[in-house]
């Protein structure tokens, strides 16, 4: 399997519009549907009209199985939430790995429970919105940037991303505060539904790994590319030491393992309450990595390159 079924991913309270035809056959019982989800008859008229749309909880109540009736439907949307959009029926697994595995080591949880991202790499930034872009149908206009630097990068940051000038905000930062005199990049997707989806997805993937963990192999690649670190000959990925934390180490220990890279297991936590992934550093187990995983960022690319040669 190398895609999930949207409707697997999607939370209960999502809002679902249908075409005006599938409308009208879903909801022509009224009597049924008032009885069963105690409903107003206005309630269901409005349903009918489009107007105001049935839960994915209220339609997988009333008997309907939303799976076959995806290119019957509108649009999508949370209760309450101003975006409506339409995903794919079907989300590549590993695009979404990646995703989580981005998220879980660099990623931001606003109010409203809208995701993004903080990070030095305007690659990785730039993959992070084209995927969302790609697989959420995502638009631009619906990310928002905020740069921690001076105002000599602001066009330069935006003609990387392919971002409006407009969406993008300064903060001046003191020279202190400069990590290898690169910017901090925060990126925030506007979308409580993503945020949601992702959540699910990590249910999913936690159950999933235990059957089949190598398709969630660019989970590891996307934990690496934010958390994941070169001292000398080695490449290891650290994380601050709780239960959430030795979960997600957890899975990646399995993921390696089931595509036989060699590691030294999770160890930790050290001195700074750091818990930690060496992997072996050998050349024939450093291919490997390269060859299943690898990394999105330009400069840990470099950096395994030279290890090869």
């Amino acid at each position: 399997m190398k895609e999930i079924n949207s409707i697997e991913l999607l939370p209960k309270e999502t809002r679902i519009r249908f075409n005006e035809k599938t409308r009208k056959h879903l909801f022509k019982d009224k009597d049924r549907l008032m009885q069963t989800l105690k409903l107003h008859r206005n309630t269901v008229n409005s349903w009918i009209r489009g107007e105001y749309n049935p839960s994915l909880e209220q339609l997988t109540k009333f008997g309907i199985d939303v799976k076959p009736l995806w290119k019957h439907i509108e649009m999508i949307n949370l209760e309450g939430g101003k975006k409506k959009f339409l995903i794919p029926e079907h989300l590549p697994l590993d695009k979404l790995s990646w995703l989580l595995g981005i998220l879980d080591g660099d990623g931001l949880v606003e109010k409203n429970h809208r995701i993004g991202l903080a990070n030095q790499d305007t690659k990785l930034i730039k993959d992070f919105i084209e995927i969302c872009q790609e697989i959420f149908g995502i638009k631009h206009e619906v990310f928002s940037i905020q740069v921690q630097y001076d105002k000599e990068i602001y066009i330069d940051i935006s003609k990387v991303l392919d971002i409006d000038e407009k969406q993008i905000k300064f903060y001046k930062m003191p020279p202190e505060s400069y990590r290898h005199n690169k910017p901090v990049i925060r990126t925030i997707v506007n979308s409580r539904i993503l945020y949601s989806i992702m959540e699910n997805f990590r249910n999913f993937m936690e159950i999933e790994v235990n059957k089949d963990a190598k398709k969630f192999s660019m989970y590891v690649k996307g934990m690496m590319d934010s958390d994941g670190s070169f001292s000398r000959n080695n490449i290891y990925l650290t994380q601050k030491q709780n239960k959430l934390n030795r979960s997600k180490m957890a899975i990646v220990k399995k993921i390696l393992d089931s595509l036989n890279i060699s590691n030294n297991g999770i160890k930790g936590p050290n001195n700074k309450n750091m818990i930690y992934i060496y992997l072996n550093n050998s050349k024939e187990n450093l291919i490997k990595y390269n060859n299943f995983i690898g990394f999105n960022s330009t400069h840990k690319n470099e950096k395994l390159s030279t290890l090869l040669s």
